[in-house]
């Protein structure tokens, strides 16, 4: 049963998208954390395992220390605490939000900047938290997606504003007012002060970051995400040239000098309708990966014939 479970998770995390990736990790980090120190509270019936995981020395080797020292010299911990969390109702409530919320990101963005944008917004985060805490003194530490998720959030409110989401008791609300109503939520809370006070600072940094990618996106023509964008291409490049190469097959046709020349992709040169199918796979797997903004008139051609051939 385990194997088969095993298995079952490992093709899913090759297949899915980005966002469902980041969730798993996120889950899987936590019940791991989770069974290592319900084995620890066994032998110590005052501590529970939540609380056991929030412990120092997890703390000090996962999470984000106020300590900016201390962290350089544990360079991980940038990364690491954006997805440890501490306790059930923690990873709960992110990992319900970044769900709902996130798919809207990879819709509209393309499905290959989900992570990076992910990742930039919880560096961000990180470094608004640090900065923040050092200003005034105070000390503690960070750990959680919400910083990450905020800019996430924040990136699909300002590329689509009116977007409209039905939610319980509220009916249709627009995407705007969701991120503008976190916001607030934050900023109130830096104003009371509190415990809390840094990870909300540090929200308000990751909220700032999806904020500022799409603004330079959209102003700019610059895409801050590329360079991880690349770098995991570059990782995946020769699955996907072999995945290409089984899923397309170059047709042969013969021009008016009777010299044989392969179909171009998108063309509409298509024997077929299974042909026809195939490259429509094609496409809309392009169109989830980068967006429709970067297909080609060849392809949208090709959809156009397809929708028709559907009527």
């Amino acid at each position: 049963m385990f194997k088969s479970i095993y298995k079952d998770i490992e093709h899913y995390i090759r297949t899915g998208n980005s966002l469902d990736k980041i969730i798993i990790v996120n889950v899987a980090v936590y019940i791991f954390f989770f069974l290592v120190f319900l084995g620890i509270s066994i032998f110590n019936l005052s501590v529970s395992p939540d609380a056991a995981i929030s412990e120092a020395l997890v703390k000090r080797y996962v999470a984000l220390n106020a300590d900016f020292i201390f962290d350089l010299r544990h360079p991980w911990v940038f990364v690491t605490h954006m997805f440890f969390h501490q306790g059930f109702f923690h990873i709960l409530f992110n990992m319900l939000i970044l769900f709902f919320l996130g798919r809207i990101t990879g819709d509209l963005l393309g499905d290959s900047r989900v992570f990076p944008l992910y990742l930039m917004a919880g560096l961000c985060s990180a470094i608004f938290y640090l900065f923040a805490t050092n200003l005034v003194g105070m000390g503690g530490i960070a750990l959680g997606a919400s910083g990450a998720i905020m800019g996430v959030v924040a990136a699909a409110g300002m590329v689509a504003p009116d977007f409209q989401i039905r939610l319980i008791l509220l009916g249709e609300v627009r995407l705007k007012y969701i991120v503008l109503a976190f916001i607030l939520i934050d900023l109130f809370s830096v104003a009371q002060g509190g415990s809390n006070w840094g990870g909300s600072v540090g929200h308000l940094g990751g909220a700032a970051f999806g904020l500022l990618y799409i603004y330079l996106m959209q102003s700019r023509g610059l895409d801050l995400a590329r360079p991880i964008i690349n770098w995991v291409d570059n990782l995946n490049a020769p699955s996907k040239e072999k995945k290409r190469k089984e899923s397309f097959k170059a047709k042969v046709i013969y021009n008016k000098a009777g010299i044989k020349k392969p179909a171009k992709r998108g063309s509409g040169n298509i024997d077929s309708d299974a042909d026809l199918q195939d490259e429509v796979d094609r496409i809309l797997d392009k169109i989830k990966a980068e967006g429709y903004d970067k297909l080609t008139e060849e392809e949208k051609e090709t959809l156009f014939i397809a929708s028709k051939k559907d009527t």
